[in-house]
C-alpha cells in the first residue's frame, strides 16, 4: 500500500523471480537424491541410470519432473506441500534425538570443534517444537501424511525382507 500499484507490482515480479528459483534449484538438486537414492538401493534401479553422454542421470531427472508435472497439472498443491512440509519437519525431529543420541555415544566434541550450547536443551526444544507443529495439521491432513509414512515403512520393510532374503 505504501508503495502503491508499482509496488504491488514490483512484488509480484520479486515473487515470480523468487519461486522460478526455488522450482530450478529443485530440479537441480532433487533428482540427485533420487539418483543417489537409487544407487543405494533404496529405490528402483533404473532410476540410477547416467546418460552415456552428458553423464548426467536422466532418468531421475525425467520421473522427478514427470511426477512435479502431474502434481502441478492436477491442482494438488496443498496437500502435496502438507505432506513435503511434514516429512522435513519429521527428518527434523529425527536429527534433533540423533543430536542427543550421538552425544551420549561419543561425548561431547573435542577442542575447537563446534559445541552445542545448553547441552540437549536445544534439542530437546526443537523436537518439542517439531511436535507442536505436527500437531496443527488438521484431521485429513494428519491422515494422509499417516498414510504417507505407513506407505514408506511398508516399502522399507518389504525391501529389507528381500535383502534379508537375496543375502542369505
Amino acid at each position: 500500500m505504501v508503495f502503491g500499484e508499482w509496488g504491488a507490482k514490483m512484488l509480484l515480479v520479486g515473487t515470480v523471480i523468487s519461486i522460478f528459483a526455488c522450482i530450478s534449484g529443485d530440479m537441480l538438486n532433487t533428482p540427485r537424491l533420487v539418483f543417489a537414492s537409487a544407487l543405494d538401493g533404496l529405490m528402483p534401479r533404473v532410476l540410477a541410470k547416467v546418460h552415456p553422454k552428458y553423464k548426467t542421470p536422466y532418468v531421475s531427472i525425467i520421473f522427478f519432473a514427470t511426477v512435479i508435472a502431474i502434481t502441478a497439472i492436477s491442482g494438488t498443491f496443498k496437500p502435496v506441500a502438507v505432506v513435503a512440509s511434514g516429512s522435513i519437519l519429521t527428518i527434523y525431529a529425527g536429527v534433533s534425538l540423533a543430536v542427543i543420541r550421538l552425544r551420549q555415544r561419543d561425548g561431547l566434541p573435542g577442542p575447537g570443534q563446534f559445541t552445542l550450547p545448553f547441552g540437549p536443551t536445544i534439542p530437546i526444544l526443537s523436537f518439542l517444537f517439531i511436535g507442536w507443529l505436527l500437531f496443527q495439521l488438521t484431521k485429513e491432513e494428519a491422515i494422509t501424511f499417516g498414510a504417507l509414512v505407513a506407505v514408506a515403512m511398508a516399502i522399507y520393510a518389504v525391501r529389507a525382507l528381500l535383502r534379508g532374503k537375496s543375502a542369505g
